[in-house]
């Protein structure tokens, strides 16, 4: 197993998602994140809640970290390993900036879902590719990989709003909320809105185009349906 500071530095594995924290329900008891870096994220919210926070992480230095401050840590890649969890243990399932780094996210989430209960959440955070700093580099035929970001070298998967959508509705859950973290300049801003105007006069679906291109990262609360069988 790879040592964390082969991939990414340090700082990287104790980030804190303040946005996904924000929406950990009290009730939520029973946590599972994915990708849980050094634990710190499901520290909080097992201060949050007084539940149980168990992690699943891929590399070994951070793992080993989270298990210092989760309840359980399953050391491995989720697309591969066995789970040893029951059946509906779960209230809420966490990926904090994972999924795209998944080669099948979509396989991912039908993997978990026996392990939620019926109205259960996932929630998620994952970078918009359809940014307007996206756009910008794509009409500037460039498409520059980074050591983070939006186009960090490490992402597998690209998503917009309506890819989000269609990642969990497809695979047994209702989206309940999508909300954007925004990050534009003046600059951009312009751009956006003389883009907008170049689509509808081509007839493109752009009337949305400012909240698509300012969205710098959505943030999603999916609820699962159906039954456990």
């Amino acid at each position: 197993m790879s040592n964390q500071s082969d991939e990414k530095g340090a700082a990287y594995y104790h980030v804190l998602n303040h946005a996904l924290l924000h929406l950990i329900p009290v009730s939520a008891t029973h946590v599972l994140d994915v990708g849980c870096a050094s634990g710190y994220l499901g520290e909080a919210i097992k201060q949050k809640t007084g539940g149980q926070v168990s992690g699943i992480e891929l590399f070994e230095g951070a793992a080993r970290e989270a298990e210092t401050r989760l309840d359980f840590v399953l050391c491995g890649n989720i697309e591969m390993v066995e789970l040893p969890f029951k059946e509906a243990q779960f209230d809420a399932v966490v990926f904090g900036d994972v999924l795209e780094h998944m080669l099948d996210p979509w396989s991912v989430i039908r993997k978990l879902s026996p392990y939620i209960k019926v109205g259960g959440d996932i929630f998620a955070s994952i970078p918009n590719v359809g940014h307007i700093t996206i756009i910008e580099q794509l009409l500037n035929g460039t498409w520059k990989y980074t050591e983070a970001g939006l186009l960090d070298k490490t992402h597998f998967r690209f998503f917009t709003k309506n890819e989000i959508n269609k990642l969990f509705e497809e695979n047994g859950f209702n989206v309940s909320s999508i909300s954007q973290l925004m990050n534009t300049h003046e600059r951009e801003n312009q751009l956006i809105k003389e883009l907008a105007e170049v689509g509808e006069k081509y007839g493109l679906a752009t009337a949305d185009l400012n909240e698509r291109a300012t969205a710098f990262q959505y943030i999603v609360h999916a609820v699962k349906v159906g039954s456990n069988e």
